[in-house]
């Protein structure tokens, strides 16, 4: 119903040069219905002249929109709001890249995944690690646990 009556919203914006400001529109929305929003919002307003402010936490929806197109937004030490240059291409971008370049995550993964995985590298158990590498997601993680693997199995065949 939400969902619905935000697009009902979007027809408001087709009167002569429309400003509509939407705060988090994508609150409540699945990743499925994240990444059609901007699409959505393109398409309801073909033809016509506004002008949309949107500010989001999303990094899918970040990746449907150009950094020249857009202002970051962050409290300075003092507590003040000030913009903050974006370099950063967006545009197709994959979310996590977007969370941790332009949203300033620690990292894609999770907190709990990174600790854990984090901890199980330093144990540098084989075993352990060749679980783990048939359960984790490729990229970083996958790539690190590859090279620890690599690692040990070159330090034992010297020591053989």
């Amino acid at each position: 119903r939400e969902f619905l009556g935000r697009m009902a919203l979007f027809l408001l914006m087709r009167q002569p040069n429309a400003l509509f400001m939407l705060d988090e529109p994508e609150t409540h929305f699945n990743d499925v219905w994240k990444r059609e929003l901007v699409n959505l919002l393109a398409d309801a307003l073909e033809g016509y002249q506004a002008t949309v402010l949107l500010s989001t936490h999303s990094s899918i929806v970040i990746s449907d929109i150009a950094h020249p197109q857009m202002v970051l937004l962050v409290k300075d030490e003092r507590g003040y709001t000030r913009p903050l240059d974006i370099r950063t291409p967006t545009l197709g971008a994959d979310p996590s890249d977007i969370a941790v370049a332009v949203l300033g995550a620690g990292g894609s993964a999770g907190s709990l995944a990174d600790e854990e995985l984090d901890a199980a590298l330093k144990r540098g158990d084989r075993e352990e690690l060749e679980r783990l590498l048939a359960i984790v997601s490729p990229g970083y993680w996958r790539f690190r646990i590859r090279s620890r693997l690599e690692d040990l199995n070159a330090a034992s065949d010297q020591t053989a």
